[in-house]
């Protein structure tokens, strides 16, 4: 049972990929003509944002992405709004703070980010920042599930398996870690192995 960030899986290949990105992106702001107009602003600007705060996170300079994500969280987006939140979980250029971590979770999660709902969920199962409450952290898995977040169904599985927040039903368990599988799920696959040994 865990929760997820956006980083999980990344390779030399998107370290390098990024980081051109970044050097990229500085060069057009720096060269862009005037006749252009200000490109840099709303949606542009935040996604070059998001595109800098992923390249340092991917070198561990959390300061500076911290301070990129927190712009781009500021024009609306999304993503990097669910990126605050995940540099606050893990003490990443900040202190470590849940309660911080939670909100941030929680304006991405109100944009839509299945993720940032997958992880308050988590936060709610672990008593992480809050109380722990395995009935909400239900609640948000299932939200997270809704998005066709893996993760979120195989933690639904695990809740069912063990009846907490829900009534024990081995038979929805599979059911939800059958469903995480499909999606690519290691956590599901392990656990309808050891479903079957019993």
């Amino acid at each position: 049972m865990r929760g997820q960030n956006r980083w999980s899986g990344s390779g030399s290949y998107r370290i390098v990929v990024v980081g051109l990105l970044r050097v990229t992106l500085a060069a057009l702001v720096l060269s862009a003509p005037a006749v252009m107009g200000d490109w840099r602003s709303g949606s542009h600007r935040a996604e070059g944002l998001l595109a800098a705060g992923t390249a340092e996170v991917s070198h561990q300079h959390y300061h500076q992405a911290m301070a990129d994500f927190r712009n781009a969280a500021a024009a609306g987006n999304g993503t990097a709004i669910y990126d605050v939140g995940w540099l606050y979980y893990h003490g990443y250029g900040v202190p470590q703070d849940y309660a911080k971590a939670m909100a941030w979770y929680r304006k991405a999660a109100a944009t839509g980010d299945g993720n940032a709902m997958l992880n308050i969920g988590f936060l709610y199962y672990c008593g992480d920042g809050v109380p722990q409450d395995y009935a909400n952290a239900m609640a948000w898995y299932r939200k997270a599930a809704a998005k066709g977040v893996g993760l979120a169904m195989a933690n639904i599985g695990v809740c069912y398996e063990h009846g907490q927040g829900v009534p024990q039903d081995y038979a929805k368990a599979m059911a939800w870690y059958y469903k995480a599988a499909a999606k690519g799920v290691g956590l599901a696959m392990y656990n309808i192995g050891v479903q079957f040994e019993h």
